[in-house]
C-alpha cells in the first residue's frame, strides 16, 4: 500500500465520519428543540458536546488528506493544465489580432 492510497483511504473514511457527525448533529439539535424538560435538554446537550470526538478528527482528516491529495495530483498534471490554459489564451489573442473578433463569451472561456 502506497502513501497515496493510505491517505486516500483516510480521506474517504474521514468524509464518511464527517457526514455521520453532521447527521447526528441534526438529530440531536432536533431532540434538544423538542425536549419536554430541562433534564432531557441537558442530556442531549451533553451528547452534543461528545460529538466533537468524531467531528474534529474527521474534519482534520478530510482537510489534511485533501491537501495532500491535491498536491500529489497537482504535481502530476501541472504541466498539462498550464499548457491547455495557455493555448486557449493564445488562440483568442491570435483571433483578435487578425481582426476576427467574432468570439462569444461562454462559461469557462470564449467560443471562437
Amino acid at each position: 500500500m502506497t502513501i497515496y492510497s493510505a491517505v486516500l483511504f483516510i480521506h474517504v473514511v474521514s468524509a464518511i465520519g464527517l457526514f455521520i457527525a453532521l447527521a447526528a448533529e441534526g438529530a440531536i439539535l432536533f431532540r434538544i428543540r423538542s425536549a419536554q424538560s430541562v433534564d432531557e435538554a441537558r442530556f442531549f446537550i451533553r451528547v452534543f458536546q461528545r460529538l466533537r470526538i468524531v467531528a474534529i478528527p474527521s474534519f482534520l482528516g478530510v482537510l489534511v488528506g485533501g491537501m495532500y491529495l491535491a498536491v500529489q495530483v497537482g504535481q502530476r498534471h501541472f504541466l498539462d493544465s498550464v499548457g491547455s490554459g495557455r493555448d486557449r489564451i493564445d488562440h483568442v489573442d491570435r483571433r483578435t489580432r487578425i481582426g476576427d473578433t467574432d468570439c462569444s463569451p461562454e462559461e469557462g472561456g470564449f467560443k471562437c
